[in-house]
């Protein structure tokens, strides 16, 4: 997603071959040195927060312990019932001040509204529909992210009425124009805050953007230098990205939608804080995560930023630039037309055949590992297969390669598995 014209990947090396790519070849560097990153100390627990987990514990019957306090916020009441007094209550209606206090507990949100000590504590009691919505968009956050639900946080959870049937969210193809109920729900993971727009019982989820940290501090930091000795830097902040000689400071211009800034979110959530140092470059990754970033890895997050860099710069490229894989399966009685492509960066995206997103996914290590010994060792060649029946399926693979080899017929047979399983996990 930027600048000039995409370039063969090679190799920033780091520790072996840490990826460089769109730019001149980074030599092998010396060995590396990891420096892990500080990381935020956790806030005390306010003991407003405590009450309310001991009372829904209590509630439940469970320990403690299995009641995971998700969200602390000030809030100001209506009276001191906390708004939530019943029908033949009695009372004062005096302004209260106090906190929302949201908790997960066996897979389910709940919120306790208290006063400002944590004398009075209420629950508030969510009708299934919101609590279905919560879920929807908790399990598609971990199923795009690879982590458990219980490790993310439910920042707020609005009613809203949508103008259309996508949920306000531009969305290839035509949206039928409909007042559309549904929620508006913040979630939070490892510091990265993502939006989603549901309708009301959460049958429909759609990620809206990741919020994210509005600062211009960099989160990725990638330095190379050519063979004539310049230095330039690529840097990618929570809104967008720059790139300048090392020696400047580089002019950081927004991401063109909300890809790349959940795709970036991924990245954090999933690594944790790393900087290697290589002869000829540099990069340095603000993650949250608590995975140690491998080789291929780190090589995927290098792609990926300068994919992103390219992105920004709104150069038209066909094949899109850092296309590995381009996998289409055509025909069946219904004559589907289903579509898969994995980039260098290791995200593969579903789509349909008139570009429909339908999911994506950062490929695991293992997957990675094959997917860049084929980039490093085949050459590019076009792979078609057929069901060789009546109304079946045909299937076209476009590999784009940087070795010499020809892939004989078990690697292109793998190729087709590998793009076929991974569009259906995404479409499931």
């Amino acid at each position: 997603m930027n600048k000039s014209a995409y370039r063969p990947l090679t190799f920033l090396c780091l520790a072996g071959m840490l990826l460089a790519a769109c730019r001149p070849a980074i030599p092998t560097p010396l060995p590396l040195t990891a420096i892990p990153l500080p990381t935020a100390e956790d806030k005390d627990i306010p003991p407003v927060a405590l009450a309310a987990q001991a009372a829904l514990a209590q509630k439940l019957g469970l320990l403690i312990e299995n009641v995971a306090i998700q969200n602390v916020e000030p809030a100001l009441w209506s009276d001191s019932c906390l708004g939530l007094g019943a029908a033949d209550e009695m009372c004062a209606q005096v302004l209260t001040s106090g906190y929302l206090v949201t908790l997960l507990a066996e897979g389910q949100i709940y919120e306790y509204r208290t006063d400002l000590d944590g004398t009075i504590v209420r629950p508030v009691v969510a009708d299934e529909e919101t609590r279905a919505a919560v879920a929807a968009v908790q399990q598609a956050l971990a199923d795009l992210l690879t982590i458990d639900p219980a490790s993310i946080t439910v920042v707020s959870v609005d009613s809203v009425d949508w103008p259309d049937a996508c949920l306000g969210v531009p969305t290839p193809g035509a949206c039928a124009q409909v007042i559309t109920p549904g929620y508006r729900i913040i979630l939070s993971v490892s510091g990265q805050s993502y939006e989603f727009h549901t309708n009301l019982d959460g049958s429909l989820v759609i990620p809206a953007y990741a919020v994210g940290d509005q600062s211009r501090q960099p989160i990725i930091k990638l330095t190379s230098t050519d063979a004539q000795g310049d230095c330039e830097q690529i840097v990618v902040t929570g809104t967008g990205v720059g790139v300048s000689p090392c020696d400047n400071t580089p002019e950081v211009k927004s991401f063109p939608g909300m890809q790349r800034s959940v795709e970036l979110g991924i990245w954090q959530a999933r690594f944790a804080a790393f900087e290697v140092i290589g002869k000829d470059g540099s990069l340095k990754f603000d993650g949250r995560g608590t995975l140690t970033a491998e080789l291929e890895e780190q090589r995927g997050l290098i792609a990926w930023t300068r994919l992103t860099e390219l992105d920004v710069s709104r150069l038209p490229s066909d094949p899109p630039a850092g296309l590995l894989i381009d996998w289409r399966r055509t025909g069946g009685i219904a004559g589907v037309c289903n579509r898969l492509m994995i980039f260098e960066s290791g995200f593969a995206y579903a789509r349909s055949c008139n570009d429909a997103a339908l999911g994506q996914t950062l490929l695991p290590l293992e997957q990675l590992k094959l997917l860049y010994n084929w980039r490093d060792t085949l050459a590019s060649s076009l792979v078609t297969a057929s069901d060789n029946v009546t109304d079946g399926f045909n299937y076209d693979l476009l590999f784009n390669g940087a070795g010499s080899q020809t892939p004989d017929d078990t690697t292109k047979q793998a190729m087709l598995v590998l793009a076929a399983q991974l569009y259906a996990l995404l479409v499931q």
